[in-house]
């Protein structure tokens, strides 16, 4: 986020983001195989390409773990693209993501390569913005990363609010590229999206994941 943007926001503001999760997949099995260098120069590399993807959208990060990271975009005026950007940020990462492999993924073994995947998390809402970005809570950022968790690998799920305040032209660029479908997975009784650019799930499978998808709807209930 630009530095002007970033300083008009004050302790205790209350304003609109879209909040963005991001998750490396299987990062515990990850650090059974390769050492802890690898791990970290990895890690590291993908930290700093994401956020670059994410500035350059007027994004900023929230925080950062082992694995992966919380992301912020402000909608300050109705003008703001907040969502749309968060969702391009998305798209660009899903889609860069096989390049970074390439150019920047240490961990590899006995010349086989163990691609880094992501499960990405998108909701957007109101929350109280505080300076110690560790103070920031949203139950709507609670809700981009529980949904973030819900999302197949090399995918990102949106809520119903992130999807239908996005433009028709956007839309219409993520059908383009991706798949982009309705989940069985609802939110407050509205559904969820997902899109991904292959299939990441076996035909054969899709109504097993589905039926437990169904099963987990109850975590979102006390939402």
């Amino acid at each position: 986020m630009s530095g002007n943007v970033e300083s008009s926001l004050k302790d205790g503001d209350e304003r609109n983001f879209c909040f963005l999760s991001i998750d490396a997949v299987g990062h515990s099995k990850l650090s059974l195989i390769f050492s802890p260098e690898s791990i970290n120069n990895t890690l590291m590399n993908l930290r700093i390409w994401i956020n670059s993807i994410i500035k350059d959208k007027n994004g900023t990060e929230l925080n950062w773990g082992s694995d992966g990271g919380n992301f912020y975009f402000l909608k300050d005026k109705v003008s703001d693209k907040a969502i749309d950007n968060a969702v391009i940020s998305s798209k660009e990462i899903l889609k860069g993501l096989a390049h970074f492999n390439d150019s920047h993924n240490r961990l590899s073994k006995d010349g086989k390569r163990t691609d880094i995947r992501l499960r990405l998390g998108l909701d957007f809402g109101s929350a109280i913005y505080r300076v110690d970005h560790g103070n920031l809570c949203s139950e709507y950022l609670n809700t981009a990363c529980k949904i973030q968790k819900e999302a197949q690998p090399n995918s990102a799920m949106l809520t119903h609010d992130i999807h239908k305040s996005l433009s028709h032209d956007l839309i219409n660029n993520l059908k383009a590229d991706f798949n982009l479908r309705e989940t069985s997975l609802k939110f407050k009784d509205q559904p969820s999206y997902i899109f991904y650019l292959e299939r990441i799930i076996d035909q054969a499978y899709e109504e097993y994941f589905n039926s437990i998808s169904r099963l987990r709807q109850r975590e979102f209930e006390h939402l």
